[in-house]
């Protein structure tokens, strides 16, 4: 019964009231939970990519600002290989000119300007860009002092990446995403984190084109994109460059997968075990009210013996100890009325075959040899029931033929024999009435049908025949042969199974003689104990009705 109660409209009216009062809710606030809180892990994500981009830019125009000042502060120290791959002057006559400290120095892409001398004039360093095949390379440049001197030469430092960009590089990479740096005016790579993939610096380079932030996506992976921009215009006379930081969503969604799955897993335990303490209590609910059910079928199905189990001490359980209580008073009312129905029915049998001597007992000993034929033929409880009281009452239409006819010693006349096959009728039309004997109806009208259809009264052929009918017709001949009458006496067994054997096809159906000769064969049928029991009923008849008549 794990879902026996979906069966029930209780089961299914309390299923209906726990999911509208309990798990909608619950599920509805968790949906609108998971979602605003999965919206503002979003927008997290978003401001952790801007926050990185941030971080790039500030970290890269710090250590231009702290390079600029070791140009400033000398180039001959030990510490300038750290920074500059190679320093020297625009006149390559100036006297002091340093040693490179790298390779060939890389000179600067195009002669000074008049406005960039005097942003050099100012004391303000000066930074431009030196295409390389790995990208663009920086060069920084500050007029060496008097700054306002314009005989100075200007010494130019082409600056490591590594120095300019290593520990911003470091903040990008440790966050998982990937960063290029751009020149605004021609879009070309200054510098990229190490690992970018070339889809990740197409996709990067067309961000630094638009600008600003968006939830891009590469192939099936979404990734989060976020420029931003070093303005280099005042302190370095430089176009403005443009950080790209682009991070994949399983990176930036790493808290916030953590949280959805934490969060789905519990939202999950929670819904089930609402559930589960809904389906408990449904059951808990529905289960006594299907056992009483079941207990009620029982009880139209005639099964009083099987007791409505329900364990507990509640209303339920009192309502079967109830619903017990009646069922057994039930049963012992109606096998008191079984056995009154009975007893009445028997003793109406014996009053209507008492009105002759010579059919007293006659109904009982017929109902005795069809119930076992009856059981010979693995008839059902009900059938054989019906077959009792259809054999106690077959003759009941008797009561309207008169003594004489009955107790006549010669053949009857065509006027008596249309009185005396009337009875079948007769007794249909008192029956009729009484609802209880409606199943007996066919065996009390035609129980004289031959199946060649010359019996009476209506003349039946064959299977038209009711079955039951059948067997009270072979059952009644046997009784009619078997006792005395006042023109002869009774037959033999021997004799009176030939006579039926004979008649087998004809008058009876052959189904039930052969039926009928197993059960004589066993020895539950003799024609002997009909003849005895007829003469001694006979006997008690005749005196009781001489005592009558000396009475008046």
């Amino acid at each position: 019964m794990a879902a026996g109660f979906l069966k029930t409209k209780v089961g299914r009216r309390f299923l209906a009231v726990n999911l509208l009062t309990a798990f909608v809710p619950v599920a509805l606030v968790i949906a609108v939970s998971f979602h605003f809180v999965n919206a503002e892990l979003r927008h997290q994500a978003e401001t952790r990519v801007v926050r990185l981009g941030r971080t790039l830019g500030l970290g890269t125009l710090s250590y231009l600002t702290s390079l600029s000042w070791q140009l400033r502060e000398g180039v001959d120290s030990t510490n300038a290989a750290r920074f500059f791959e190679q320093v020297t002057l625009d006149d390559a006559r100036a006297a002091g000119t340093p040693v490179p400290t790298g390779p060939a120095a890389t000179p600067p892409p195009a002669p000074l300007t008049d406005a960039e001398r005097t942003h050099l004039a100012g004391g303000r360093p000066l930074v431009r860009l030196a295409p390389a095949p790995e990208g663009q390379r920086v060069l920084l440049a500050r007029a060496r002092l008097p700054w306002n001197d314009q005989a100075q030469p200007v010494q130019w430092a082409l600056l490591r990446s590594e120095a300019l960009f290593g520990e911003s590089d470091e903040s990008v990479t440790a966050e998982d995403a990937v960063a290029c740096i751009f020149d605004t005016r021609t879009l070309a790579v200054i510098h990229c984190t190490d690992g970018a993939t070339p889809a990740q610096r197409d996709l990067m380079t067309a961000r630094a084109r638009r600008g600003g932030i968006e939830h891009d996506s590469i192939g099936r992976d979404g990734v989060f994109t976020s420029a931003r921009d070093i303005y280099l215009r005042h302190e370095y006379a430089a176009a403005e460059w443009r950080t790209v930081v682009l991070q994949p969503e399983s990176a930036s969604f790493a808290a916030a997968r953590v949280f959805r799955n934490t969060f789905l897993g519990l939202a999950a335990a929670v819904l089930a075990l609402i559930f589960a303490v809904s389906h408990a209590q449904i059951r808990r609910t529905t289960e006594p009210l299907a056992r009483l059910q079941d207990g009620t079928r029982r009880l139209e199905a005639g099964d009083f013996g099987t007791p409505v189990v329900v364990q507990g001490d509640d209303e339920y359980a009192q309502v079967a100890t109830s619903f017990n209580h009646m069922a057994s008073s039930l049963h012992q009312t109606l096998q008191r009325l079984d056995a009154l129905q009975a007893g009445t029915v028997l003793a109406f049998a014996r009053a209507i075959d008492a009105n002759s001597p010579w059919t007293a007992g006659h109904s009982e000993r017929v109902t005795t040899v069809a119930l076992e034929i009856g059981r010979t033929l693995h008839l059902s409880a009900a059938d054989l029931d019906t077959l009792r009281r259809g054999g106690l009452l077959h003759d009941i239409g008797k009561i309207a033929v008169p003594p004489e006819i009955l107790d006549k010693a010669r053949r009857l006349s065509d006027e008596e024999w249309v009185v005396m096959r009337r009875h079948p009728v007769v007794g249909c039309e008192i029956l009729a009435p009484i609802p209880a004997f409606a199943d007996t109806l066919p065996i009390v009208r035609w129980h004289h049908e031959r199946m060649d259809g010359t019996g009476y009264p209506d003349q039946l052929r064959g299977e038209e025949i009711p079955w039951l009918a059948r067997i009270a017709a072979v059952a009644d001949v046997f009784d009619a042969l078997a006792s005395h009458r006042p023109y002869r006496a009774g037959l033999s067994t021997r004799e009176a199974c030939d006579i039926i054997q004979r008649s087998s096809g004809t008058h009876f159906d052959p189904r039930v003689v052969h039926a009928f000769m197993d059960a004589v064969a066993a020895g539950r049928i003799t024609a002997e104990a009909s003849a005895d029991a007829s003469s001694q009923l006979a006997a008690t008849v005749a005196r009781a009705r001489e005592a009558v008549a000396a009475s008046a």
